[in-house]
């Protein structure tokens, strides 16, 4: 199936039924005003954000009821998805608030402390191998130094014996 021209035409008749549906969606018969649906949708996010804070009741979304089913809908999944892991926590619980959980709270403090402990020590031995390494570095020249000047003085021994005879 070829893909539709974006015609002059073609252009107003999807801005007419996006309209349309926006107007069936947002007013009911005409009682409330026609308002596009990003600002519908951002409305309700502040709303929304509003209620958070408040009890249940305390203040109205001023939609219509299909505008708040089709927003519903829209959740349907996540709201599945958010129940199902509520479940699984509830039959979770007893392990969850078994007698080995009750102390996680001293646990964790002494666990930061053993673990601040563990990164001090480990930045220490990772200085530690650096001073090793340069130190091995050291004495490594050092030994070749020493083991070239012996090579020298072997061979000035030597050639003051061989003038000797």
């Amino acid at each position: 199936m070829a893909a539709p021209v974006l015609t002059e035409d073609y252009v107003e008749a999807l801005t007419r039924r996006v309209d349309a549906l926006e107007k069936k969606l947002l007013s009911q018969d005409g009682a409330l005003p026609v308002i596009p649906l990003t600002t519908a949708v951002r409305e309700l996010g502040r709303k929304l954000d509003t209620l958070a804070g408040r009890e249940k009741g305390e203040e109205s979304l001023k939609m219509t009821e299909g505008a708040k089913v089709e927003l519903l809908c829209g959740e349907v999944e996540q709201l599945r998805k958010f129940t199902d892991r509520m479940e699984e926590v509830h039959q979770l619980k007893d392990y969850i608030n078994s007698t080995e959980c009750q102390g996680l709270e001293t646990h964790e403090k002494k666990l930061a402390t053993v673990s601040a402990t563990h990164l001090e020590q480990e930045a220490r031995v990772a200085e530690l191998t650096q001073q090793t390494h340069t130190l091995m570095d050291g004495y490594r020249r050092v030994m070749l130094q020493l083991s070239a000047q012996c090579v020298q003085w072997d061979e000035a021994l030597g050639e003051r014996e061989t003038a000797k005879t």
